[in-house]
Formats: structure tokens, C-alpha cells, sequence
């Protein structure tokens, strides 16, 4: 049988239709087709619309003929038609093999007056896939549970199905089978399953949609107190309070006043009211699974520990209201130091802040940098032994990479604390912005926050003359700790004895043995306070990792100027372990320098 292929400028326009859901009647069809005007011979078949079929369908048409000797017929490819005694079947296609539409041709001859022929379009009924869900969303699911969700639909020959992370699901018989992850931390908390239905060919589909949730309940992190850092120890599904700045302590005082801390004017209190929650940073890029503000708390799944993120709450136009540290590490120990020179014995963890190992040659044992007063941690260096000063400021082969939860790059800026930016306000919305001191007219650049009372934030104004201080709105350290006091470590006998705190070539750092604890300062490096315009080497550079451990005290500085006799507030106490000394307190800590914590007791 001779298939007929040519397709008219009208035919064409009938498959476009086609296309976006099925074809429609046809008003520009050409007249029945004759090759010559010598009579009798005739040919009465088809007409100017269009004939839908659905598949292997049979319909029956009349035809007239008159004077043929021969009458034969032409369909398209995968139709059949076949003429008898003034009658015409038509067979549409059984699969999807056959053509979507085309001309079904009767053709008659004689011998006398030639041939004359007729036809008629024909239409497979490609109808628009049908498909929804029975029920409707959210569908709550407990860890690793399977169900059955149903579905309705029509025209449809195939299914594809789209899940949130960690969860199942497949099309068998009209259901759609669900199985949720086994904990939150093996999948998303929630999200959509998608059912996608197939026609007769791809361009044919219809999509259906479903909410899913897994029902269970978060851990809070919060239970003993709000903070600014929460220690995570197990993969799970955790949350804690986002309405709190901090542990919500605004006030600090020393022997002559009491300072308000709260970073905006004409705040009455340490309470926020965030909109929306999001990740900023974590240090491996698959940490964080799902983050979401549910009633006022932030909820969170940490797919596994060892690393650290940082997540935001904010208003309504994403700007940052706050930010917190979650610290992924294994539970840190506890370790009571001697008594000092001054008759006082402090309770420590066994690691710095941001670190999930404690001993020489652990992994991720050195932790995250600080400036002074702020709460929001920067990454330290990608290696364990890096000499000199990275290149660039967060440099990507200096500094450790952090990702977004998409698990892509992120990297954090640096910028000169000038006075227009250098406050407690724009710190707290740009947590991932390290401020290095801007050089002022008298050559100082040793601060990034251009405040009068910047040495109450972290709770000890009148630390250099021994006080120990209270805990803040912007301390870094975890529920029940808090950056150190400033005499901590003086005590000749272990930390100043270089002989006894001994120094580790191999991993970069010193260890010694109290009391039957083995204690270990890992020499973090530092992150550079100033923009040194004429060098290359400041700006929040990191220097010395492997060499140098710079570790803050809560303290503040009183230093004189011994030439000019003034006297400020403007440094901060710091230890200092090289590879070749230990300095048991500095008083010249410049505060927008990035250095290590040591978590104290908050009781102590």
C-alpha cells in the first residue's frame, strides 16, 4: 500500500494545534482533487474537517463513486484503509508508532476518463494527560514510614516521580508509593513529591504535586539557656529559640556606670522577631540539611558533626537580625586547671571553639577565629601547617572553604571598619564581613568598633584590674560557657615553662600533662587586625598557622602611653604560643584581630 507522506501548509498548522493539546476543525481544506474534467468518473468522499480518533480505533465512511474501473486508497503511515461496495474503513494506529495525523486518500480510474480522487484528514486524539492527588497536602509521615497515596487519572501511558531529599517514591497501579527517610537527618524535613503523567509522547504531560512532612519533634538546643553558639553531637533534627539575642543580657556595668548593649537605639530589650531563617556558611558542604522558622524557633537538621555552620534569622527583606553558631563536635570534656599565681582554678573545655578534635594530629583540631567582642566566628586555615600569610584575604587555598546548602562556595569579605560602619549594628547583619581596623589620623587602627564602651560587650570592663565578668548578648561560647578571664593561664610553673607545656614540631602546637589531663593549644595562626596600605599582609590576612596559637581572655586592656602619658581602653588580653616561646598574657591584643577561643565555665 503506497503511504502517503506530503503534509500542506493546513496540515502543519493542525499538528501545531496538536501539540498544545489536540487538533480542531479545519476551515481552509483543499476541495476534492481531480486530475482531468472528462466525465462520468466521480469520486464523493471526506471534507473540510478534521476526523479524531483515538488509538486503533475503525470508523466507517460512505464513499460514492461512479464509472471507476479501479478504485484504490492512501493513509498515513501505521493507519490502514480499506474500500468495499461504497464503503470505507479506516483503522487508526494501535501504538504509539503510527503517524499523528495525515490524509486518508480514495482514488478511482477508468480507462477512459482517467482517474479522480478524494480525501479526507484524519486526527489520532492525543488527549492532555490527566493526573492529581486524591488527598491533599501536607501528608505527615513518621521516620521510615511507607504509604500508599492515591491518585486519579486519564490519557496517561507513563509516570515519573520527583522527591525531596532522602525520601521514595514510586507510581504502581493509580497509588503513588511513599517511603519517608529514616531520621531527619537522612533527609529533608519537607517538601513535595511530584508526579509527573506521560501521554502518548513526552510533549504530552500533566504534573500533580503533594506537601510531605516527616513528624518529628526537634531537639531543642536551648533547654538550659539561650546563646549565641549551641554544641550539636548527634546527626538529628534540632531547634532552638530565634526570638533571643544572644543569652538576652544587655547590661553590663563597671565601678562607674551600666551600659546598655543592645547594637540599635531605642531597643527596650534583647528580643527580635524574625521572618525568615536561612544558612550562611558551613564548613562541609552537606553539614545542614533543611533550616526553616517554625513559630519563632529555628529548626534545623544536621546531617552529620564534625564541622561547624552558622544560620541567620531575618526580617521580611532579608536583612540579618541575628545569627548562630552551631558547633558540630563529639561531647568536649571538661578540664580543671591548677590553681594560678593569683589563688584561682578555672574549669576549661578540652577544645577551641569551632574545633571537633582536641589532641595533636586530630582533624579540624584548631578551630574558628574570633575578633574581639564580636559573637560570629571566621574559618581558620584549610591545613594544619601553613607559614607565611595567605595571598588574598579568605583566600581559597588558605582558608578553610565553606559552602551554602546547596553545598556550592561561599566565601566570606573583609572591609575597613571605618567609623560610618564600625559598629555593633552592622556586625550583627554582616556576620560573614571580617572589619579590620581603618587607619585614623593618629595612625591607630587597632579596633573595629568605633564605640566608647566597645570593652563592656564581652562582659569584663574592669578585667585587667582581676575581675572575672558575667557573660553577654554577644559572648561566642556555648550554653554554660563563656570566653575566659584574662588570668587563666598565669602560672609559671606549667604555661610560661616551656620546658613542661612542650611544643609539638609535627602538628603545630603545645601539650602538657595536669593533674592527670593532657591539655593541648593547638597554634591556630591569627587573621591580621589592620589594613597596612603600604603592605601586602593585613586586611584580615590569615598568618603563621602551624606557628602561632593567639588566644582571647574576655578581658580588656588599661594601657598608658609611657611618652605622652595617655591612657585608653583600646587593647584587649591575649595569649600568645610560638613555636619558640609562650607569653603568659599580652595587654596589646588588637580587638579586630581574629584569634582562638577557649570556652571557660560561666560558673567560675
Amino acid at each position: 500500500m503506497k503511504i502517503f507522506r506530503k503534509l500542506t501548509a493546513t496540515l502543519l498548522g493542525a499538528a501545531a494545534v496538536l501539540a498544545l493539546g489536540g487538533c480542531t476543525e479545519s476551515t481552509d481544506h483543499d476541495p476534492m482533487i481531480f486530475d482531468n474534467d472528462r466525465a462520468p468518473l466521480t469520486v464523493t468522499f471526506g471534507g473540510d474537517e478534521v476526523i479524531f480518533f483515538e488509538y486503533d480505533e475503525q470508523k466507517i465512511f460512505d464513499v460514492a463513486v461512479i464509472g471507476a474501473e479501479t478504485v484504490e486508497t492512501e493513509a498515513p503511515e501505521g493507519w490502514t484503509a480499506t474500500y468495499a461496495d461504497g464503503r470505507l474503513t479506516v483503522a487508526a494506529p494501535a501504538t504509539t508508532d503510527g503517524a499523528e495525523l495525515g490524509l486518508v486518500v480514495v482514488r478511482a480510474s477508468n480507462a477512459a476518463a482517467g482517474s479522480r480522487q478524494a480525501s479526507q484528514r484524519v486526527c489520532l486524539n492525543a488527549a492532555i494527560p490527566e493526573v492529581k492527588f486524591a488527598d491533599e497536602g501536607p501528608i505527615g509521615f513518621e521516620p521510615g514510614e511507607k504509604r500508599s497515596l492515591r491518585i486519579e487519572s486519564s490519557y496517561v501511558t507513563r509516570y515519573e516521580t520527583t522527591v525531596p531529599d532522602g525520601w521514595k517514591a514510586s507510581c504502581e497501579g493509580g497509588n503513588v508509593e511513599v517511603t519517608a527517610p529514616a531520621s531527619a537527618a537522612e533527609g529533608a524535613m519537607a517538601g513535595e513529591i511530584v508526579v509527573t503523567a506521560y501521554g502518548r509522547d513526552d510533549r504530552l504531560s500533566a504534573t500533580a504535586s503533594i506537601a510531605v512532612r516527616l513528624e518529628v519533634d526537634a531537639t531543642p538546643l536551648d533547654s538550659e539557656q539561650t546563646a549565641n553558639c549551641y554544641i550539636v553531637s548527634t546527626p538529628g533534627y534540632y531547634s532552638f529559640d530565634a526570638r533571643v539575642m544572644g543569652n538576652g543580657v544587655y547590661k553590663c556595668a563597671d565601678d562607674q556606670q551600666t551600659v546598655n548593649l543592645l547594637p540599635v537605639e531605642g531597643m527596650t530589650d534583647a528580643s527580635i522577631r524574625p521572618v525568615f531563617a536561612r544558612l550562611l556558611w558551613q564548613d562541609s558542604p552537606d553539614m545542614i540539611g533543611d533550616v526553616a522558622l517554625i513559630d519563632g524557633r529555628i529548626c534545623v537538621v544536621v546531617k552529620h558533626i564534625d564541622g561547624n555552620a552558622v544560620v541567620a534569622a531575618t526580617d521580611a527583606d532579608g536583612v540579618i537580625l541575628w545569627s548562630w553558631h552551631l558547633w558540630g563536635t563529639a561531647r568536649p570534656s571538661e578540664q580543671r586547671y591548677p590553681a594560678n599565681e593569683f589563688g584561682r582554678s578555672y574549669t576549661m573545655l578540652d577544645r577551641n571553639l569551632g574545633a571537633w578534635g582536641s589532641r595533636p594530629g586530630d582533624a579540624g583540631v584548631g578551630g574558628l577565629l574570633y575578633e574581639w567582642g564580636r559573637k560570629d566566628p571566621f574559618v581558620g586555615g584549610a591545613e594544619t601547617l601553613q607559614v607565611g600569610f595567605e595571598p588574598t584575604p579568605f583566600d581559597d587555598a588558605w582558608s578553610h572553604p565553606t559552602y551554602d546548602i546547596r553545598g556550592e562556595r561561599v566565601r566570606f569579605a573583609s572591609e575597613a571598619a571605618t567609623e560610618a560602619i564600625g559598629t555593633m549594628s552592622y556586625a550583627i547583619q554582616h556576620p560573614m564581613t571580617y572589619l579590620y581596623g581603618a587607619k585614623t589620623a593618629d595612625g591607630t587602627c587597632v579596633h573595629w568598633h568605633w564605640s566608647t564602651t566597645a570593652h563592656f560587650v564581652w562582659g569584663n570592663p574592669l578585667g585587667y584590674l582581676g575581675e572575672t565578668g558575667v557573660k553577654t548578648m554577644y559572648d561566642p561560647c556555648p550554653p554554660g560557657y563563656r570566653t575566659p578571664a584574662a588570668d587563666v593561664w598565669y602560672d609559671s610553673a606549667t604555661f610560661d615553662d616551656e620546658n613542661v607545656f612542650v611544643w609539638d614540631a609535627v602538628n603545630g602546637g603545645r601539650s602538657i600533662r595536669l593533674d592527670g589531663q593532657d591539655i593541648y593549644y593547638p597554634a591556630a595562626g591569627y587573621r591580621d587586625y589592620t589594613e597596612f596600605s603600604t603592605f601586602d599582609y593585613g586586611q584580615g590576612r590569615l598568618w603563621h598557622v602551624g606557628r602561632y596559637g593567639d588566644y582571647w581572655s574576655n578581658s580588656p586592656s588599661f594601657w598608658r602611653n609611657n611618652q605622652t602619658g595617655v591612657a585608653h581602653i583600646l587593647y584587649s588580653y591575649y595569649w600568645r604560643i610560638t613555636m619558640s616561646y609562650t607569653v603568659t598574657m599580652s595587654n596589646e591584643g588588637y580587638r579586630a584581630g581574629g584569634h582562638s577561643i577557649r570556652c571557660m565555665k560561666d560558673s567560675e
